[in-house]
């Protein structure tokens, strides 16, 4: 196993950790269990900038296809959604059902697309 695969799986692992410890946390009720959400939060940091890391050593090695670089946006930008809607709902003041529904999408939307950018990025070949 290469260090870029390594990399590509403690990321997976790190987004793996991040949804069960998300599901954790919306099995605790209200109020937000604050150490959940620390461990939440810290776990989702970690795979953020693993996940950067690993895209930058890629971009460095090679040259990269325009419909990789553009799946890397996207779930770029997932992400950031996904940060933002989880923001709102650790404020507690703003925890609107529509705030909720969009970062539970997220998840599921960040998951699919890191899937897809894993499978462009690695050339349309399994690791």
């Amino acid at each position: 196993m290469g260090p870029v695969t390594s990399r590509v799986m403690i990321t997976g692992l790190l987004l793996l950790f991040t949804l069960a410890s998300g599901i954790w946390l919306s099995h605790t009720g209200k109020p937000i269990n604050v150490a959940i959400l620390t461990i939440h939060k810290l776990i989702a940091l970690a795979m953020v900038v693993s996940a950067g890391l690993t895209v930058h050593r890629l971009s460095k090695g090679a040259d990269l296809p325009a419909t990789a670089l553009m799946a890397v946006g996207i779930t770029g930008l997932c992400l950031l959604s996904l940060v933002g809607s989880g923001a709102l709902l650790s404020i507690g003041k703003l925890a609107h059902p529509t705030v909720l529904s969009t970062h539970q999408v997220m998840a599921i939307l960040v998951s699919v697309c890191a899937a897809v950018t894993t499978y462009l990025l690695s050339g349309g070949r399994p690791w």
